[in-house]
């Protein structure tokens, strides 16, 4: 590949994504008000990332009381690969990301994670940032729809394996799925867990050791493109709609504007501007049974949206604050969600 056609540096990288404006900025809280609170109450699973290498991505299920609430500053969760930390007290950074079934955005919240020695598991989660994330990913993949034929949930197709390519298996994981969970960080070492989804598949296989996925139009802050550009670790979870497997893929990435590499990522006759090279160091084909416990694609499972509080409402509040201004610009930012929503690609 040409490294001309590499997105080296932020400047390069605003040349295609004009920035974005500073007051998405203020919708990041510092510790969980009442519409986080509302969401993590509901949410059914979260899926957490640690910057320590010893560690994966790990999905829970929050039905089985494994995380609570101590105060709007700080959780507690057990985690059971906290267990290859034995011996350890640690404080490291994390990432979570919690999803409600049936609801389109999700909440991401950051921070540092203490981890003690006997501690049986249990995490401390110190909150430094949370804020909502839109639901263009979910909506791309139709995350809550489009779940798989039921024969195929626990099918040999998908075997538990632990490879440094991509195997058969894995390529037909990919060839299924549509939506993904990407783990990244900064050079401070702060991380982050965001969405991606597409109407169709969405990573291509460019050989065993190389895949690519399409960067869509987003909310212009691009914190994940921005940590790849100086970070270039990544990892990322694929699930699959109805499959209680997860294929997660570590390795490095780029950023590529690469016009030959993007065309095939077309879809309604618009290729993307962008799209992220991972080079593949390592794959896994992993059983989650926290998915299959919280009957994620059962339609009787989810929950109505209309039942908690608008995600427009909530990002009026966030950025301009519950008083007047608040609430005369939620049908503002209705309107430009709604635009969002219409205009995928």
């Amino acid at each position: 590949m040409n490294s001309s056609t590499i997105i080296d540096s932020e400047n390069a990288l605003r040349s295609i994504i004009k920035p974005y404006p500073k007051v998405m900025d203020k919708r990041i809280q510092t510790s969980l008000d009442k519409h986080c609170l509302e969401f993590i109450q509901h949410a059914r699973i979260a899926a957490i990332g640690f910057n320590h290498e010893a560690l994966e991505i790990q999905i829970i299920n929050l039905t089985e009381s494994r995380l609570n609430i101590i105060n709007p500053t700080q959780l507690i969760v057990t985690l059971a690969n906290m267990a290859t930390l034995a011996n350890q007290d640690i404080t490291i950074p994390y990432s979570a990301y919690f999803l409600i079934p049936g609801v389109g955005h999700g909440l991401r919240v950051n921070g540092l994670a203490q981890v003690k020695s006997k501690a049986n598991c249990e995490v401390t989660l110190d909150i430094s940032a949370a804020y909502f994330q839109c639901s263009r990913a979910s909506v791309r993949a139709n995350l809550w729809e489009k779940a798989i034929d039921q024969s195929l949930l626990d099918n040999p197709l998908f075997p538990e394996n632990t490879s440094n390519i991509l195997t058969e298996a894995g390529k037909r994981f990919l060839s299924m799925t549509s939506y993904l969970l990407m783990f990244t960080k900064n050079k401070q070492g702060q991380t982050e867990i965001s969405p991606r989804g597409d109407d169709g598949q969405i990573a291509i296989p460019l050989d065993d050791k190389t895949l690519i996925i399409a960067e869509r139009p987003g909310n212009k802050v691009a914190i994940s493109l921005r940590n790849i550009i100086n970070q270039p670790s990544l990892i990322l979870s694929f699930i699959l709609p109805g499959c209680y497997k997860v294929l997660q893929i570590t390795g490095e990435a780029c950023i590529t504007k690469d016009e030959a590499l993007l065309k095939p990522l077309s879809i309604k006759g618009k290729a993307p501007k962008l799209g992220i090279l991972v080079s593949i160091s390592e794959q896994k084909i992993m059983h989650i049974q926290g998915l299959k416990d919280v009957n994620l694609w059962d339609d009787n499972y989810h929950i109505d949206s209309k039942s908690l509080t608008a995600f427009p409402k909530i990002m009026a509040e966030h950025m301009n604050g519950r008083g007047l201004l608040g609430k005369a610009s939620a049908p503002i930012v209705k309107a430009i969600v709604n635009h969002d929503l219409k205009n995928l690609y």
